[in-house]
């Protein structure tokens, strides 16, 4: 995109402007789509940093809206056991911390 803060602006604030289409690891780097309730992934990012950046980009204080996440993955693909292993990080995460909140050190054997 050659003009990408004026496409992003163009989304925004226009309202007849109602999809804007970006790669996982472009739309986490300092793009706020506050317009937007809905993000639609049809590519996986195996980093969870990114894909977790990527989310957060239609998920901000001034959002009015749920947010919603849509996942377009084929049975069988890479794509499929990559949302799995996200998932699997995202769960793992959160037990490691509900852990460590309730006094349970996760690391001790």
């Amino acid at each position: 995109m050659k003009n990408r803060e004026e496409e992003i602006r163009h989304f925004q604030e226009d309202k007849i402007c109602r999809v804007f289409v970006g790669q996982i690891a472009a739309a986490g780097l300092g793009i706020t789509l506050i317009a937007a309730a809905t993000m639609v992934f049809f590519s996986m990012d195996y980093s969870m940093s990114n894909f977790e950046q990527a989310k957060a980009r239609i998920h901000r204080v001034s959002q009015k809206e749920n947010c919603h996440y849509i996942y377009i993955v084929a049975a069988g693909t890479v794509d499929r056991k990559v949302l799995k292993a996200l998932r699997d990080k995202a769960d793992l995460a959160k037990l490691l911390v509900d852990d460590y909140r309730k006094g349970r050190n996760p690391y001790a054997e």
